[in-house]
């Protein structure tokens, strides 16, 4: 039987994040360039001859626990892709532990990338020999960050998060992470942002691949959503600071400090600056007076890793 096997889950900042608009099958259609940052869970994997119903998950946070856990939910349909396949690892089972460091309700895209990390780590620790768009294509019915979290690095996400287009990570660059002491439910955000802006409907691309290719040329005015995203923002973060009021002290506590293009991360609570140096992030958090109950880090935005 093979070693356990510790997978490194990867948070993720939203470095840009446009919302453009509600689709009929109710989720939002984004254009958002996501990077993945040296804050990380730490997922342990321990092969287990149980079958699918021996899937099962310990966390460090035990409010998190149970069959609805993204981790055991991408563990799961792993299984069912093998026993579709008539794979000899589909009567396979796995214990699952999430040493949990990646707040919930962060828009860090914590539960997303345990289930990214999942499937990445079963997919070496079983020797499936998946590719990274085999496993994105999986984790898509899973939840919607989870296809970018098999990728990793810098990508522009598209969609309700299954179209993802690698780009060049930011080489050198960190961020000062500020999560308020709040979490934040997303589809409370999404409410006050269509209640403020108008649910305007959307017909979305049928049959999209999960990796698109960079545009190329003229782009048609159907798939105008493709023009590069370019404004440091989050459309969502006006929403979000209505939702809960402490994102808005949060930020205005950052860029006070100093803390360049301080911006909200997905749908919240966190926030962020990015810095050329640690150094200089350094400086903007020892003139931060945050409150007891916040969090900080200061990490690198970090590279792709591969499957």
């Amino acid at each position: 039987m093979p070693a356990p096997l510790i997978v490194a889950a990867p948070a993720k900042l939203n470095l840009h994040l446009r919302v453009l608009g509600r689709r009929p099958d109710g989720y939002h259609e984004l254009d958002s360039l996501f990077h993945t940052v040296g804050l990380a869970d730490e997922v342990r994997l321990e092969d287990a001859e149980d079958g699918p119903e021996g899937v099962t998950l310990t966390c460090s946070d035990k409010s998190l626990e149970g069959p609805d856990n993204l981790a055991v939910r991408a563990a799961r349909a792993l299984l069912d892709h093998l026993s579709r396949a008539g794979h000899p690892a589909a009567g396979r089972g796995v214990r699952i532990h999430v040493e949990k460091r990646i707040p919930a309700g962060a828009g860090l895209g914590g539960g997303s990338s345990d289930a990214a990390a999942v499937l990445r780590g079963l997919n070496r620790l079983w020797g499936l020999g998946f590719s990274q768009e085999t496993l994105a294509g999986i984790g898509a019915g899973v939840g919607s960050d989870v296809p970018f979290f098999i990728y990793g690095g810098a990508a522009r996400v598209r969609g309700r998060g299954e179209r993802v287009t690698p780009e060049g990570a930011r080489e050198g660059a960190w961020c000062l992470l500020v999560h308020p002491g709040v979490a934040v439910s997303t589809g409370a955000v999404y409410a006050a942002w269509d209640k403020a802006r108008g649910a305007s409907g959307l017909t979305a691309r049928a049959g999209a691949p999960i990796m698109s290719p960079a545009p190329e040329g003229a782009e048609s005015e159907a798939d105008a959503s493709a023009a590069p995203v370019e404004a440091p923002a989050n459309d969502l973060e006006a929403a979000a600071c209505r939702v809960a009021p402490e994102i808005g002290k949060a930020l205005t506590a950052l860029r006070e400090a100093g803390g360049r293009e301080a911006r909200m991360t997905g749908s919240g609570a966190a926030v962020f600056s990015l810095a050329g140096s640690r150094a200089e992030l350094e400086e903007t958090r020892r003139r931060l007076h945050p409150p007891p109950h916040w969090n900080l880090w200061i990490v690198p935005l970090t590279a792709a890793e591969g499957v």
